[in-house]
């Protein structure tokens, strides 16, 4: 008999749990000797990549600051590290000088720029357009006459656009745009820096076509427009800014008026007069800039300065001085004569070029107040024959002058076919204080007919043309000329080589000679060794 506490429970019927993903590769894993599984390997940009991320912020911020300004957008995309360490550089170099018009979307941009902790700082001149669509339709009709415009339906649709963007900018301007103007005021006015604020014309006509010269929005502005007509309001453009600086008790740096490259023409004499003059003579306590094409014309009463100095930005390079040409004519005369009554004590010009009767006309005008004289990387131009050499220039200093300071360096006399010559150096690195040494100078680079002067103009080309001429002369034999000439004639001919070769070397060595004693005489100029 089989006792019931000896049975055995029966065996589970619920089948095995199934193997799993995990228990299948830790089984595998359990069956194989241990090994480390291979390192994710990076694609090579993304190795340097995290290699240059990891230098050290100052070293990051030296290359920022070498980027050039037209790459620092994309430098500044490439990740928030590289933005944030490029973000000073990126206003400096790119916001610096920044030109706007007066549309809402315009000024709400400048507001944004100037309230940015970092941006705003960077701000060194403003520049505003004077330029807004026109509703004459008298002018709009003669434009479509122009193009040849004859739909019916066309022509409503295009005066249609004009008076929608006169409307538009109209009511902007009765409303906040002369807020939103002192608000950025303030903002600028809140760093303590010196900011420069000013006009230009965004659109300038010019035969028959429209040159745009665009602000932040001006694309926005005058999109969809066939063809650009404008009014220009210099007038109410530079009111309106003097305005907003005294309610926002702001004095800037310099008034600047950009012609983009314009003379001034019989039609804005007038408003050049009302932006700058008052009763015919410059505005007092008026520190001003009118940029004529590339060169700009400083006048600052504060200093007592007026300044010719080709037109630059930050990180920009300079063009050759001979490119950058200058003649006041273009200011019209009555900015000339107001310009000239000044009582101005400092004329600096500085890489540009001008006429030497420009340039004398200039110094004889300040001359009875005038005591620093700069020119600095200045080319000069000269038609022998026609126009006055450089020696009116330098007469004018001696004897029409009582100047205390006299610098000039890098000065070049050109002739009209300067493109095939770099230009003679007249002087260099010449600095007088006094009128002894500035007359016992001038002295020098006059007395010895240009020898004096600090370039080597003559010096290798003439070695190299005299050992030419030496080689042809020694070449020439009777066969050469038999046919012209018999051998006694030839016999004469030779002398006459040789006896010009000689002239030619003994007055080579007389400049030579004359150069040396002009270089003794500077010397003791700049030592201050005067004759009794």
């Amino acid at each position: 008999m089989v006792s019931l506490h000896q049975s055995k429970t029966p065996p589970s019927i619920r089948p095995p749990n199934p193997p799993t993903a995990m228990s299948t590769l830790a089984l595998s894993i359990s069956d194989k000797p241990s090994v480390t599984p291979p390192l994710r390997r990076l694609a090579p940009h993304r190795r340097y990549a995290m290699k240059f991320l990891s230098l050290p912020d100052e070293l990051l911020t030296n290359i920022s600051d070498n980027v050039a300004p037209g790459d620092l957008p994309n430098f500044r995309l490439a990740c928030k590290t590289l933005a944030n360490i490029a973000t000073k550089h990126f206003g400096a170099k790119r916001l610096a000088h920044r030109r706007f018009i007066l549309t809402e979307y315009s000024l709400k941009g400048l507001v944004d720029m100037t309230a940015h902790p970092v941006f705003g700082p960077c701000v060194k001149s403003i520049m505003f357009g004077t330029d807004r669509t026109t509703n004459q339709l008298e002018v709009l009709m003669d434009a479509l006459e122009s193009r040849k415009v004859t739909d019916h339906t066309e022509k409503v649709r295009v005066l249609q656009l004009y008076r929608e963007r006169w409307d538009q900018r109209s009511a902007f301007l009765r409303s906040s745009a002369f807020g939103m103007l002192v608000d950025a005021i303030r903002n600028i006015s809140s760093y303590g820096t010196s900011v420069s604020l000013g006009i230009f014309n965004d659109v300038r006509n010019e035969y028959r076509n429209e040159r745009f010269m665009p602000g932040y929005g001006s694309f926005r502005e005058y999109e969809g427009l066939p063809f650009l007509k404008v009014l220009s309001l210099h007038a109410s453009m530079f009111r309106a800014i003097r305005m907003a600086c005294r309610i926002a008790n702001f004095r800037p740096q310099l008034l600047e008026l950009d012609l983009n490259g314009q003379e001034v023409d019989s039609g804005m004499e007038p408003t050049l007069s009302r932006l700058l003059l008052n009763e015919g003579r410059l505005q007092s306590n008026l520190d001003a800039c009118i940029r004529q094409g590339s060169v700009d014309i400083r006048v600052l009463t504060s200093l007592n300065l007026v300044e010719f100095k080709q037109r630059s930005m930050i990180d920009e390079r300079l063009s050759a001085a001979e490119d950058c040409y200058l003649d006041l004519r273009w200011l019209g005369q009555p900015m000339v004569n107001a310009l000239f009554a000044l009582p101005l004590t400092h004329f600096r010009m500085e890489s540009c070029s001008m006429r030497p009767s420009g340039i004398v006309k200039v110094l004889k005008a300040f001359a009875e107040t005038l005591q620093v004289v700069e020119i600095i990387d200045v080319a000069i131009f000269g038609l022998t024959g026609f126009e006055p050499t450089i020696d009116l220039v330098l007469r004018c200093l001696k004897d029409d002058l009582h100047i205390r300071t006299l610098v000039l360096d890098g000065i070049r006399l050109w002739e009209d076919d300067h493109a095939e010559r770099p230009g003679m150096t007249v002087a260099k690195g010449r600095f007088w204080n006094g009128q002894q040494q500035i007359g016992a100078g001038l002295d020098v680079l006059l007395g010895f007919d240009g020898f004096g002067w600090d370039g080597d103009y003559e010096g290798g080309w003439r070695k190299e043309a005299m050992r030419n001429e030496e080689l042809r002369i020694q070449s020439i034999t009777y066969s050469q000329h038999e046919h012209s000439m018999d051998y006694t004639r030839y016999l004469q001919y030779k002398v006459l080589q040789d006896r010009y070769l000689e002239n030619w070397e003994r007055d080579f060595a007389e400049r030579k000679a004359t150069r040396e004693r002009a270089k003794e005489a500077m010397v003791r100029v700049e030592a201050r060794e005067f004759s009794a």
